[in-house]
């Protein structure tokens, strides 16, 4: 009932099927009884088929489809019984049954073992809640690191251009080409100025 119990509020929060409800509620005591065989009729059968399918290899295909058959067939009977437990109680077996139930239910919660296992069941879930935060809050860093160097991309891609655009210096092969066919113009003007030193050299 614990794990069903949510689920049965959600449905009965957000569908409202008032008729269905209406004509439930409208049921005699014994009817409404009779009524709890209907969920175990319509589910029973899944559990056939869970084992069907784990015998033939799929065992993950067989546990999920037995965990839905009977997380249903709790939120069924947990709806029924929410809407019909004042009639069910007029019943004096049903009532005698419930009694001794819930006095069961009371004993074994107040045990020792009971209380060791709510205290386990509770660390694992904040260890697990405490791993999901810092798993979250490692993603969020990652993802921060990966916009800063997103945004210092654009100014490494802008000095590689600038780099690959830089004319390149001239070969030793270009320099004395270059000094020879300037040797060569010069004299071809006829002047008698001297040639600098340095550009013969």
């Amino acid at each position: 009932m614990t794990v069903s119990k949510p689920v049965s509020n959600w449905i009965a929060k957000h569908l409202e099927l008032r008729k269905l409800r209406a004509w439930i509620r409208s049921l005699r005591p014994y009817p409404s009884l009779a009524l709890f065989s209907v969920p175990v009729v319509i589910l029973e059968p899944i559990k056939p088929l869970a084992a069907y399918l784990a015998a033939t290899g799929q065992i993950l295909s067989g546990t999920v489809t037995l965990i839905i058959g009977e997380v249903l067939k709790l939120v069924l009977v947990e709806r029924l019984f929410s809407l019909t437990r004042d009639k069910l109680m007029k019943i004096p077996a049903f009532a005698w049954a419930y009694t001794k139930f819930r006095q069961a239910r009371a004993w074994i919660e107040a045990t020792e073992v009971w209380r060791n296992m709510r205290s386990l069941s509770k660390a694992a879930r904040d260890y697990l809640t405490q791993v999901r935060a810092m798993r979250g809050r490692r993603l969020a860093n990652v993802e921060d690191r990966q916009r800063q160097s997103a945004l210092q991309m654009p100014d490494c891609v802008d000095r590689h251009d600038s780099w690959e655009k830089a004319p390149n210096p001239p070969s030793p092969d270009q320099s004395e080409q270059q000094l020879k066919d300037g040797k060569h113009q010069y004299q071809l003007g006829g002047s008698n100025t001297a040639v600098p030193t340095k550009l013969i050299m």
